[in-house]
This record gives C-alpha cells, structure tokens and sequence, in this order.
C-alpha cells in the first residue's frame, strides 16, 4: 500500500491572495499578456522610433525652407491649412494625379469583401 504524501496548500502568492487555481491562472495569463504587449510596443518604438524622428525632421526642414524662400509673401497659417486640406486630399485619393478610389473596380472589390465576411455561412447549411 502506498503512502500519500499530504498536499500542499498551495504556493505563497496562492495562500497570501486566497486564490483559487483557476484564478491565479488567468490572473498570470494576464500578467504574462501584458508584458509581453509591453515588449512589443518596446521593440516597435525601438525599430520605428527613429524612422519616424528622421521623417519629421526632414518634414521641419522642408518647411523652414520654405518660410525662408517665402518670407514675408505668403501668410503661414495660410500655408498650414493648404498642407492640412492636401494631407487630407491625399489620404482620401482625391489627388488629381491618382485614380478614383470609388470607380467600378474599387466598388466592386468593396462590395465582394462585404459580401464575404457578413453572416454565419447559414446559406452554406452548416
């Protein structure tokens, strides 16, 4: 006949928060999810961090540039609300330059993603 050993209670984190095994599962789930979000978001930083620095800084001197072949012609905030309107022009494709977004292709693309991702496969039987 063999002896059984008496168990433990369990571990001190588990006797010190009263909690179940469940519990302190999810509860080192989250932890574990959480740093590892916090690690990703670090490396991100570190990879994109400085390409983004260089883009501003070349963006900051474009523009001192120009103040300077400009100077005194042209009202800044006037200028500031030409970039805004044509940022926002260019994110929305309304360039001349540029293709409409909305033609037949791009409509017709729209709607087959639509179409394919809306439901429950009802229609398939399953």
């Amino acid at each position: 006949m063999k002896r059984q050993l008496p168990r433990r209670q369990g571990g001190c984190c588990r006797r010190l928060l009263r909690l179940r095994e469940e519990n302190a599962r999810f509860i080192l789930l989250g932890v574990v999810l959480l740093v590892y979000m916090i690690l990703g978001a670090l490396l991100f930083r570190a990879v994109e961090g400085p390409w983004e620095a260089e883009a501003r800084e070349r963006y900051d001197q474009v523009l001192r540039d120009f103040w300077l072949k400009y100077n005194g012609t042209v009202d800044p905030e006037d200028v500031v609300k030409l970039l805004e309107e044509h940022g926002n022009a260019s994110s929305r494709n309304l360039l001349p330059n540029k293709r409409p977004r909305w033609d037949f292709v791009g409509s017709f693309y729209f709607v087959g993603t639509v179409v394919s991702t809306i439901g429950e496969s009802h229609s398939l039987g399953t």
